[in-house]
């Protein structure tokens, strides 16, 4: 027994606030547990009634004589407090809150929750809500449906949460239209005790549940989040909806990282480094979920189409391509083998057009081959139903197929049919097989389940652990701290970096034009000069940078143009000039970006992508959580837009991808264990074909 069983699997329910009252929540979640058939008593609690529905009501909880294990609460807001109290003397384990007017209207009801939250903790019980919509548990052995629903739900194995009660409402019937059951279903509301974490961990070893799908608003603990799914999504797919992603503006930020790595990104970089799959609409959860749950994982990029007609099937294969996958031609000996049995008219290559003609016989011989094929790794068939074929002959030959379990099928139903169309559709969806109305949704679902599948196929990875001189690495932070300061100087960033064995661009710091002369002279042109100030973050914004300068009468201008810009915007007071040698990509140097953002509640995540000005115009980046593994940084970099350069383009060669991975490391081991840190921006960051002349021409690092 678990702490949540009282919840999911209570032995008795009291519903305080039940309703004789039809067309009201109260009378709506009484009678859905009565016929809903839940295997335990039910006590009504309400005293204006001596009955709710024929059976005996009490005035309060602490009246029932038997044993209450979970208690739904459905009265006024300020009724609440006094019943949550009862049931705790009551010894009720478990609370489903549905009373609304706490935490979401405000700061007065946030109180309001802390103080509810108090007592629950008090009496030791757990609880769902408030704000919510119920629960749900389809297991025979409980069926329980502890919401107000207007539908019943449909017995299966996945685990549905939602954050919001109104999606609640919509997963529950979809989820009947979909043919995609439930085997729990819980709305969490404002997640004052129980959140999605807890589900997570409460559904993780749960045999009955193959699958969870997701509606989510936030991550309440992120890191929580990630370590769960790191976990869970080895076994059973994780499917999330994720609401809220509109961008927000970053005008505080101090960096690029900051301008670019917002909630929306961490989400992101949490879903794609543990495997969780982010889909756009609430129709692709089910669709790719009811994928996930009736059908094996793809085993490769490659998919058969077998089509009545050509246009769909023209559609279907942009959609497949469009997505990443393949729909490669068949070879001849194949093609061969479907001809047999198709008219002459008829296209035996990929896609398979069996024409309007075709029928079980036509669909088997194609069906025959593809599903025979090791190099197909899934099958999609579109059917438009005709009136001179029988639908439910194609929709048994389907079902016989897909019960296979060898490799994925998919239907997509093009219209509803005059020859037990709809008769063949419900045949379909009671034996479970994946269906579609258009071969996009086919498309898209079969394209996240082939990502999940990779996605499992990966190493896991290691995390490297560098030997390096922390104490200096505190001692230049507590320094700055001191200082009351919010950001490192040029200097002190270059020694940080260094300590982790991060490669920065040799600076030397000059009082006057004389000394700047001098040390061109020493370092040899073509130069670089800077302004340095602590606080000075975006140089080229204000014209304080001066690149390539090839001699000195070049540099006396330059050295005066900086000063100018820094007097015009007040900037000249303690800043002082640096020169550094001008670094040249012409040997194949890739300019890029390599940065650092510590979220609130997140922690840090790391960002790469195409370096420069520009970078935040372009948002060519990617980003990957900390901890990482050297896994999680080489797809950092593989998947960031920079890859098809790095990896050699137009004839130059490919940078030192393992140094590269390497200096991510280090920069993810420096954001763990200086978590003070909020913001390191290292732009440009030149990679190499030879990684030991990475290098970072310009260094931000922020605190906080």
């Amino acid at each position: 027994m678990t702490e949540l069983d009282a919840i999911f699997r209570p032995a008795s329910i009291a519903v305080i606030g039940a309703s004789n009252n039809e067309g009201t929540i109260n009378h709506a979640m009484f009678m859905n547990l009565i016929m809903g058939n839940f295997k335990g008593p039910v006590f009504p609690v309400n005293p204006k009634y001596e009955f709710v529905h024929g059976i005996k009501s009490y005035h309060s909880i602490t009246e029932i004589p038997d044993p209450v294990d979970l208690a739904i609460i459905m009265v006024p807001r300020d009724a609440v407090f006094p019943v949550v109290e009862r049931c705790g003397a009551k010894g009720v384990r478990g609370l489903i809150v549905i009373t609304a007017g706490f935490k979401e209207i405000g700061e007065i009801g946030s109180e309001l929750e802390d103080r509810l939250l108090d007592i629950v903790k008090g009496y030791g019980m757990r609880m769902i809500g408030p704000n919510c919509f119920g629960c749900m548990n389809t297991n025979p052995d409980v069926s329980m449906n502890a919401t107000f629903s207007a539908y019943a739900p449909l017995p299966g194995s996945v685990g549905f949460m939602s954050q919001s009660g109104g999606l609640g409402e919509i997963l529950v019937d979809r989820s009947e239209r979909e043919a995609l059951g439930m085997a729990q279903f819980a709305s969490i509301g404002n997640k004052a005790d129980i959140g999605g974490n807890d589900l997570l961990a409460y559904w993780e070893n749960d045999p009955n549940i193959k699958a969870i799908l997701m509606y989510l608003e936030n991550l309440g603990d992120p890191r929580l989040f990630g370590r769960l799914a790191r976990r869970i999504s080895r076994s059973k797919p994780l499917i999330a909806l994720k609401a809220g992603r509109t961008a927000r503006g970053a005008a505080a930020a101090s960096s690029h990282t900051g301008a670019l790595a917002d909630q929306d990104a961490a989400n992101t970089a949490l879903f794609e480094q543990y495997g969780v799959i982010q889909v756009e609409s609430v129709e692709t959860l089910f669709k790719v979920g009811s994928l996930l749950v009736n059908q094996p994982l793809p085993k490769g990029r490659n998919v058969a189409v077998i089509t009545n007609a050509g246009g769909p099937g023209i559609l279907m294969t942009d959609g497949l391509i469009s997505n990443g996958l393949n729909v490669p031609e068949l070879s001849q000996e194949n093609q061969a083998k479907i001809k047999q049995s198709l008219r002459e008219e008829c296209s035996a290559k990929n896609p398979i057009d069996v024409i309007a003609s075709g029928g079980p016989v036509e669909y088997r011989a194609a069906l025959d081959v593809v599903y025979n094929d090791d190099n197909i790794h899934a099958v999609v068939i579109l059917f438009i139903p005709v009136v001179m074929i029988d639908a439910m002959e194609i929709a048994k030959l389907i079902v016989e197929y897909a019960s296979k379990g060898v490799k994925p099928i998919q239907i997509v139903w093009l219209a509803k049919g005059k020859l037990r169309g709809e008769e063949a559709e419900t045949i379909l969806r009671n034996d479970k097989v994946p269906l579609y109305e258009m071969p996009l949704d086919a498309a898209e679902a079969l394209a996240l389940a082939t990502h999940y599948s990779e996605w499992l196929g990966k190493p896991v990875g290691s995390e490297l652990d560098f030997a390096v001189d922390t104490t200096s690495a505190r001692t230049i932070i507590e320094n700055v701290i001191t200082d009351g300061r919010n950001s490192l100087s040029d200097k002190e960033c270059n020694d940080l970096l260094k300590i982790y064995g991060l490669p920065i661009i040799s600076s030397r710091w000059v009082e006057d034009l004389d000394a700047a002369k001098d040390t061109a002279g020493e370092l040899g042109y073509p130069v670089v000069l800077k302004a340095s100030k602590i606080g000075l973050h975006h140089k080229t914004d204000i014209g304080v940078v001066e690149l390539d300068i090839d001699g000195p009468d070049e540099l006396t201008l330059a050295y005066k143009k900086i000063v100018s810009n820094l007097k015009k915007h007040k900037l000249i007071d303690e800043a002082s000039i640096l020169v550094q040698p001008m670094i040249s990509t012409k040997e194949g140097g890739v300019e890029c970006v390599l940065g650092l953002k510590n979220l609130k509640k997140y922690g840090p995540m790391l960002m790469f992508g195409i370096g420069g000005i520009f970078i935040e115009i372009i948002k060519a980046v990617e980003f990957r959580m900390v901890p990482l593994t050297d896994v999680d940084a080489r797809e950092l970099i593989t998947t960031s837009a920079a890859w098809p350069i790095l990896k050699g383009a137009r004839g130059r060669p490919a940078v030192d991808i393992d140094a590269l991975i390497d200096n991510i490391l280090r920069l993810g081991q420096l954001a763990s264990e200086i978590p003070e840190i909020t913001e390191i921006d290292l732009n440009p960051f030149i990679a190499f074909p030879d990684g030991n002349r990475n290098i970072a021409l310009d260094q931000v690092i922020v605190i906080g």
